[in-house]
């Protein structure tokens, strides 16, 4: 028998995981459209006019409010061009949560961003992802010698915590659908990064007890999985309270756009990007447009479809 919660139950439980943040109880509903395409139509949730970092701003609204409440500073990383990177220093001097970056990337590569970068939080840059990773754990251990409240915050912000969050959005689309008097699609579509969006899609829809598969379209490498996303939507259903599982073969992640690799488009999603911004449509070329590339090859299958556009880049 298949479990479901209420999407107001699933709403609840969310939010009780995140009493420190009435900033993610106030987050406006992201808008339900429908895009016609020369491949053909799908529906398509606009999490990126959330605000900037799109389906992240849930994500932060989860966590840093925590670390503003505790008296901590955090540490996080990515690449030089991470949109996580930039849209949580951001975020992060707006609510009053101290931020520091460790960034993988050579500052001739991108001078103006890194100069956004320091302006914004104090940020160490680092050619390789060895002297990344030691100068995290170097800081990280001299802040606990130190006494300092630290926290470290993983890559694409994702923690059980912030990927319970992204459920928030498939209780307000399943909404969204019941308004219309329709059925939720049975086949979504999400860019994959560090699987934490994926994760939290797929822990709000077991939640629901709604029939799905969420498609993950891996866009920068391959070493999420779906071992790696079943166990980050466990730790959020374990988190809400909700004892049904997602099993590893119930997880579908596509590597055939990862082409070569982070920060790299490829043909497919430049050519789908050129035909949705002649229709005003805005998509980035490393994330979402190499999700929709990927979704060209299966458009035509008489499935309906629902997109979910977590964002552009973060500039």
């Amino acid at each position: 028998m298949a479990f479901g919660l209420t999407t107001g139950e699933l709403r609840a439980r969310v939010l009780a995981l995140c009493p420190e943040s009435p900033e993610l109880a106030s987050l406006a509903v992201s808008p339900l459209e429908r895009w016609e395409l020369s491949d053909g139509s799908l529906w398509v949730k606009r999490e990126d006019l959330l605000g900037e970092g799109g389906t992240k701003l849930r994500k932060l609204l989860a966590e840093l409010p925590v670390a503003r409440a505790e008296g901590r500073r955090v540490l996080t990383f990515g690449y030089l061009d991470s949109n996580h990177a930039l849209a949580t220093a951001r975020l992060g001097a707006k609510r009053g949560v101290p931020v520091e970056l460790q960034l993988l990337g050579k500052e001739a590569e991108d001078p103006a961003r890194a100069a956004l970068f320091r302006s914004l939080a104090p940020t160490e840059l680092h050619a390789t992802t060895l002297g990344l990773g030691l100068a995290t754990f170097g800081r990280l251990l001299v802040a606990r010698l130190r006494g300092e409240r630290l926290s470290r915050f993983p890559p694409g912000g994702t923690t059980a915590r912030s990927t319970a969050a992204v459920a928030l959005a498939v209780a307000e689309v399943a909404g969204q659908f019941e308004a219309l008097g329709e059925g939720v699609p049975e086949e979504w579509l999400v860019a994959v990064g560090t699987g934490g969006t994926q994760a939290g899609l797929m822990a709000g829809a077991k939640a629901l007890g709604l029939s799905v598969r969420v498609n993950g379209v891996a866009a920068s490498s391959r070493w999420v999985g779906p071992r790696r996303v079943s166990r980050l939507a466990n730790e959020a259903l374990r988190l809400l309270g909700v004892q049904v599982r997602v099993r590893p073969r119930e997880v579908a992640v596509e590597w055939g756009q990862v082409g070569k690799g982070h920060g790299k488009s490829t043909a497919e999603s430049e050519q789908i990007l050129r035909e949705l911004a002649a229709q005003g449509h805005v998509l980035d070329p490393i994330f979402t447009g190499k999700a929709l590339a990927w979704w060209r090859t299966r458009a035509r299958d008489g499935r309906r479809w629902l997109f979910w556009h977590t964002g552009v880049a973060v500039k």
